[in-house]
């Protein structure tokens, strides 16, 4: 004879409660983890961690909105507040000392890019910058210096 005791072991009680812990903690950390792809070669990696609650300092990669691609785009934060952008004489434009490239007259199919000004980078705007030579980044008004609140959290490269 079966008896309710016997169908609800504490083994299987285990794997139960530990199903529905499982689901909570997906649930709670879909709203704060995604994974990202990028189908660009804009950066070397193509997967990536997305963390949306975490504040992107310099150096880390974040995702923002672009109204040019109608989509999310990653790219690393190379530009803080007060940073120097800035050409030298090859045209190179640089933020403080790193070398960012030289900035393109047109995209791959046509469209003009205006590079951006020389300037010192304003409170509360980031610069943006892929590591292609070709990356629609900061370096082109088109793109601009990001809004910190427009960042879409810490991006961490996986692939």
């Amino acid at each position: 004879m079966v008896t309710i005791k016997n169908v609800l072991s504490k083994p299987l009680v285990k794997v139960i409660i530990s199903c529905f812990l499982s689901i909570g903690l997906v649930a709670i950390l879909s709203r704060q983890v995604q994974i990202l792809i990028s189908n660009t070669d804009s950066l070397p990696e193509h997967y990536f961690l997305c963390c949306r609650k975490l504040t992107p300092q310099l150096n880390n990669y974040s995702a923002v909105w672009s109204d040019w691609y109608k989509n999310r785009v990653i790219k690393k934060i190379v530009g803080v507040s007060g940073d120097r952008v800035w050409y030298d004489r090859y045209g190179q434009l640089l933020v403080n000392k790193q070398v960012i490239g030289v900035p393109q007259t047109s995209t791959t199919d046509g469209r003009r890019l205006h590079p951006i000004t020389a300037q010192v980078i304003a409170d509360g705007l980031v610069f943006l910058a892929g590591s292609h030579p070709r990356s629609f980044d900061s370096r082109y008004q088109e793109f601009g210096l990001i809004p910190v609140n427009k960042l879409g959290g810490v991006v961490i490269p996986l692939l």
